[in-house]
This record gives C-alpha cells, structure tokens and sequence, in this order.
C-alpha cells in the first residue's frame, strides 16, 4: 500500500512530464480499483505519513482519563458556547475544538500546535489536536453527530493524505465526538446533549479511489452537438 501511495503520488504531480511512468501508474490505478475495500486506520497513516498509530498505554490511557474528566466538568461551559454558534453546521466541529481548546487546562496534559510536515500551522485536515502528556504524543480529532444519525450509515469521517501532513510522530489516535439534540434542518442553534471519546486504533475506513474534474474542465470540451 505504502509503495502504491507514493507512486500515485509522485507520478501524479505532472502527468505532462516526460518522467511520467504510465506503466506504474496504471498498475497503481489497478490495484485501488480491485483489492481495496476496507483498510485499517492505523495502516492507512502508516502508508500516508510513515508513522505508527500506537495502543494506548497506561501514560496515554491517563491522559484521555484527564481530558475525559475536564469535559464532563465543563460541559455546562461547552454546552453554551455550543448555543452561541450561529454558522454553518458542516463548521460546528471546527467551532466546538476551539472552544475547548481555548478553556482546557492542567499543569501536565497540554494541547500543543499542530504543525505540517513543513513546520507551519494548518488547521485544515487531519488531526486537529496534538496533545502532549509524560514525554507522550497523542493525537486527536473532533466530530459533531446528530442524535437522529448517530446510528446512520451517513458519512462521519474524511481522510485525503497529502505531501504536507500534520501526523509526524507514532503516537495514539482518538476521536472526540459531540452529540447535538437532533431536529428538523442544520439551522442554529445546535445543542450538545453529550459527547464520547473513542479509540481509533482498531478504526476500520472504506476506501473510494475516485477522480474529479469542475465545470469549467468538464463544459468547455470540444462540442460535438450542432444546434440550429
């Protein structure tokens, strides 16, 4: 998998470079459309990022104990800034880890930047925490669920691994997930009712090898209609 990626990766940065190998490429192409379904998270980062997503031991476990306690004494203050939100819902998430981010603290669990692989802040893409704990690294990511989907097959999580990461360490994965009182629309304002921390370990993700064009690329080919 790990050679597949970096091949797709690397021959796909100029497809009009003479350097272009199409053998290899094609072969790539083969191998995602046939024998890839169901893939494990932690193989998944280690074939994007070269790292290892690590079991959480009793350090770690302590540490998610430690967060896992401030949320549930803060929830109350999480809840009401979750009330003041008045974007769009497919920003709440974003919305709600600032917030906890902003009011987290303890003298030895911090929240530590989440740098690229070029060393610069990005806030897009996954993780969106990187946590420090006893010398540990613990990565984590936040989600906001409806009630009324909680047990949907609706899509929860998106991964696109790019040349720019933000996993450089083997470290633990978790995923925070709030819970909002589901209703009619995604119109503000949203209420947590309750949240969950998981463990991403044994996470299993689908895979969906897919290639895209936008309008301009695909309505402005040659036309072969003739109108009179």
């Amino acid at each position: 998998l790990t050679i597949i990626w970096k091949e797709i990766e690397r021959n796909m940065r100029d497809s009009n470079s003479k350097e272009f190998n199409w053998e290899e490429f094609e072969k790539a192409v083969s191998f995602l459309k046939s024998e890839i379904d169901r893939l494990k998270w932690r193989d998944v980062i280690k074939a994007a990022c070269g790292k290892k997503v690590l079991a959480f031991n009793k350090d770690t476990t302590e540490a998610i104990n430690i967060l896992d306690m401030w949320i549930r004494e803060n929830l109350h203050f999480l809840q009401r800034e979750g009330l003041t939100y008045e974007g769009r819902i497919n920003e709440f998430g974003n919305f709600m880890e600032k917030q906890l981010e902003k009011k987290f603290e303890h003298k030895d669990l911090k929240f530590l930047p989440v740098l690229n692989s070029n060393g610069k802040s990005q806030s897009s893409g996954y993780p969106d925490y990187k946590m420090g704990y006893k010398k540990n690294i613990i990565y984590g990511d936040c989600k906001v669920i409806s009630t009324k989907t909680e047990t949907s097959s609706y899509r929860s999580f998106y991964y696109q691994p790019t040349k720019t990461g933000k996993v450089l360490e083997d470290a633990p994965h978790f995923l925070l997930v709030f819970i909002r009182e589901g209703k009619d629309g995604n119109n503000p304002p949203f209420k947590i009712v309750d949240y969950k921390i998981v463990d991403l370990y044994d996470f299993t993700v689908s895979f969906k090898a897919e290639f895209n064009a936008n309008n301009i690329e695909t309505f402005n080919l040659k036309e072969l209609s003739k109108k009179t």
